[in-house]
């Protein structure tokens, strides 16, 4: 196994090829540098944002859900030309996506957590009907 970690300009180098991705696109070459990419999110990036959001939040975060969200927002990237500059250019983009990230998961916690399903007004009432 390689322990050799991505730098920032491989990480550019990714950002970049995966952006300039089109629709009719042959990416089944991209695989591998996809398995890599999503290696290196959970060796590099994973246990900042889990110490993060225990941090903020309170929440304790699945390693592998942490690395599919990343990979999808990279991939979002190509549709997001300011954000993608922005981590082509700055000087760190491995702590810019780990921010991203983080930022990512707050908003979708604090927009989920503690939201009434529908589901718990019949467990309410089930849970009544047995007293």
């Amino acid at each position: 196994m390689n322990d050799v970690r991505w730098s920032d300009s491989e990480l550019r180098k990714y950002i970049d090829d995966e952006a300039n991705l089109g629709w009719f696109s042959d990416a089944s070459d991209r695989e591998a540098e996809r398995v890599a990419f999503r290696r290196e999110v959970r060796v590099v990036l994973v246990p900042v944002v889990q110490g993060a959001m225990l941090k903020t939040i309170g929440v304790v975060t699945n390693p592998e859900g942490l690395t599919l969200v990343c990979a999808d927002l990279v991939d979002d990237l190509r549709y997001r030309a300011a954000v993608r500059r922005w981590v082509l250019i700055c000087d760190e983009p491995w702590a810019y996506l780990a921010s991203w990230l983080g930022t990512e998961i707050e908003k979708a916690y604090k927009a989920t957590a503690g939201k009434k399903r529908p589901s718990d007004k019949v467990l309410k009432d089930i849970e009544r009907a047995n007293q």
